[in-house]
């Protein structure tokens, strides 16, 4: 499965570089996050309360960032089981400056799922990875914006 998503941040792209490095952030910002855990090889262990459609489930992860220029690029890749399924993929985040303030994140991923998840097609589930990351960005944003007026206070 195949994804992009073009989002844009009311923030400078280091504000939003930090916010999206921040483990407090990310825990509170991933959709369905339980447990976000830091591992002492640089790895974030993640366990995820998620539904797609009727097939709902609790997944363990594991997150690796890579490529790590900062602020401009990075690439997250994760391996996930659980309900069943499983999940491996990568992404690479890009992020550039979209006038004073602004940040525009273009993320660019493939993944492959197996299990039940998988079997309710890859339309449903391109949508609902594009509503997830939406409201991921949507997190994001406030909490970069409480960061930047934090900044100039």
């Amino acid at each position: 499965m195949k994804l992009h998503s073009d989002q844009v941040v009311a923030a400078p792209p280091a504000t939003v570089w930090s916010t999206l490095h921040d483990p407090d952030v990310l825990r509170a910002c991933l959709p369905g996050c339980e447990t976000f855990e830091q591992l002492p090889d640089g790895a974030v262990r993640l366990v995820l309360n998620l539904g797609v459609g009727a097939v709902r489930g609790r997944y363990e992860a594991t997150m690796r960032e890579t490529d790590s220029r900062a602020p401009e690029t990075y690439r997250l890749e994760l391996n996930g089981k659980g309900a069943g399924a499983f999940i491996v993929g990568a992404a690479v985040f890009l992020l550039r400056a979209d006038g004073p303030d602004r940040t525009r994140v273009s993320v660019d991923g493939d993944a492959q799922v197996g299990g039940p998840v998988a079997a309710i097609g890859q339309r449903m589930l391109g949508s609902v990875a594009k509503l997830l990351i939406e409201q991921f960005f949507k997190c994001i944003g406030a909490r970069a914006d409480a960061a930047l007026e934090a900044e100039r206070r």
